[in-house]
């Protein structure tokens, strides 16, 4: 209980300095010349702070470094679960999505005119001219095999971290 309790307070003081000092200052505009992209790579950056809490907890207890790798167990018998792990939120997505369309069928819009028209609109503000609806349906639905096939895999690199570690160790 030493451990987690170390390891959240570290991660918290980490990530809550982060993000008054660093973000809240990029996002409200506070910092000029910033650009609001700036924003969201700063928000990102702050998914690695669980991560750096494990390494300051494990110096901070002196545990060491020597069990704090994740290995699996035989590829084998470990794949379905990588399936599993890689297929299974879109899979659930899609199911809750379904059965809020089922629940609230008024809610479906095939068309996607609220998204089309929101994109529209950031297109037009971005000066990229005018889109068709089309052309952003297209775009948008051209995005649904990446998000399922690539996000898993460009995530990978913030999941081998921070609470996942800590609780790995532990067994």
């Amino acid at each position: 209980m030493k451990r987690i309790s170390i390891f959240l307070a570290i991660t918290f003081i980490l990530t809550w300095a982060y993000e008054f000092g660093v973000v809240y200052p990029i996002s409200s505009g506070a910092l000029v010349g910033v650009p609001p992209v700036a924003a969201q790579f700063a928000t990102g950056a702050a998914m690695f702070f669980p991560a750096l809490g494990v390494l300051i907890t494990r110096l901070v207890t002196r545990e060491g470094f020597k069990n704090s790798l994740i290995k699996p167990r035989g590829f084998k018998k470990s794949l379905p679960w990588f399936v599993v792990a890689w297929f299974g939120p879109a899979l659930l997505a899609a199911i809750g999505a379904a059965v809020y369309f089922l629940a609230f069928p008024q809610d479906f819009d095939p068309s996607m005119s609220t998204i089309v028209a929101t994109q529209q609109q950031a297109a037009a503000a971005a000066g990229a001219g005018d889109v068709s609806a089309d052309q952003v349906r297209a775009m948008l639905l051209a995005q649904l095999p990446f998000a399922v096939f690539l996000g898993p895999a460009l995530n990978i690199f913030t999941t081998f971290g921070g609470y996942r570690q800590e609780s790995v160790s532990r067994a």
